[in-house]
């Protein structure tokens, strides 16, 4: 090589390795200055290369020795699982929402009966006697009648079949889940009575006997014959009765009409009406809406148990699954494993290795 070549080629190397004092060596000749250089280069990849070998021999090494319960996938189970159980504590008892608003519906219903029961009894009664006792007259009573009886036989149905009566719905009728209601609406008997070892009613046989439906169901026919019979006809009654508001409070005197009063007690029809305010009929459908509320309750106290024995798995799950068997195991684990590699490094000899570099890169890894 010429002079100026090997000038250049030297203001390369200096470049490229600044760190290197060539200054110090300028009697020493470019050529062997180039030489350092490559087997410095070539000692630099080599230990890079060496660096990175033992990194991954390292890496598999401590893969392979990893424990379960300080795996990736093992915490990812667990946390899966403790996710599931948390929207399975929320959602399971969630179904026992609909049953109960089902209840409530039904029981609003039923309890509705025995207002409409009584309400008819006392409105016939005045429809008979018609002498102003009610603040209203026969056709706005006429008018009530109709009204009611009709709601009376609406709400029946919405109890026992289910269905919609106004805006309120009953998805699923007491025939379907109540055996209790069954029992006493359609069964032959009288559990409503202290003493049900007879269940006649006076001016009525047969009808005591043969369930509560049957009773009710006379009933309705009953006040609607009454109706027909006392009432004025059809196109005269008040077909927009709206109850109190529409009656007349304005009266001198409030005498008992007693030319009718002894018909509530000769007429079959109405003597059995007027029984029913307080008597089999009322305290039939009374023992239907206490049965009623009793499988509301016993709903809600499912859903309650339910409720706190899956809470209880779920808390039991995650102290014990995932802070006792993964959480301190895992932490225990690393201790063990710090306390090892503290002895390990204690007895290494690194004052035999033969230069800083591999001293430096043992005490970087750990």
């Amino acid at each position: 090589e010429s002079p100026n070549e090997s000038t250049d080629a030297l203001q390369s190397v200096t470049k490229a390795f600044p760190h290197y004092s060539f200054r110090k060596q300028a009697t020493v000749s470019h050529f062997q200055l180039i030489d350092q250089v490559h087997r410095k280069t070539r000692d630099d990849s080599a230990y890079r290369m060496v660096q990175l070998d033992l990194h991954l021999t390292l890496y598999k090494a401590v893969m392979m020795q990893n424990l379960w319960h300080t795996r990736t996938g093992t915490y990812v189970v667990a946390l899966l699982l403790i996710l599931f159980l948390s929207e399975f504590c929320f959602l399971y008892p969630v179904r026992k929402v609909g049953d109960l608003i089902n209840m409530a519906t039904t029981i609003n219903y039923a309890s509705r009966r025995n207002y409409l029961t009584q309400s008819l009894t006392y409105y016939t009664r005045e429809l008979v006697l018609d002498d102003g006792f009610s603040r209203s007259n026969k056709f706005q009573i006429a008018g009530a009648i109709d009204f009611l009886v009709n709601e009376l036989e609406m709400s029946d149905f919405a109890v026992r079949i289910g269905g919609t009566v106004g805006e309120i719905e009953i998805t699923k009728g007491a025939n379907d889940h109540s055996e209790v209601h069954n029992s006493i609406m359609y069964k032959p008997g009288c559990p409503w009575r202290v003493d049900s070892t007879t269940c006649e009613i006076q001016g009525m046989p047969g009808v005591g006997n043969s369930g509560l439906y049957v009773i009710l169901r006379t009933f309705m026919d009953m006040v609607r014959s009454s109706l027909n019979l006392y009432g004025p006809p059809v196109e005269l009654r008040d077909n927009n009765w709206t109850g109190l508001k529409g009656s007349q409070i304005d009266f001198v005197s409030l005498p008992v009409n007693m030319t009718r009063f002894n018909l509530l007690d000769s007429d079959p029809k109405l003597k059995f009406i007027m029984q029913s305010f307080d008597g089999d009929l009322i305290s039939g459908l009374s023992l239907v809406t206490e049965a009623l509320q009793i499988e509301a309750a016993d709903i809600l106290n499912v859903a309650v148990t339910e409720n706190e024995i899956l809470y209880a798995i779920h808390v039991i799950v995650t102290v014990l699954l995932f802070y006792i068997v993964l959480f301190r195991n895992t932490i225990y684990s690393a201790m063990r494993e710090v306390d090892k590699a503290r002895r390990f490094v204690i007895r290494m000899p690194l004052h035999m290795l033969p230069n800083q570099r591999e001293i430096d890169l043992v005490m970087k890894y750990f």
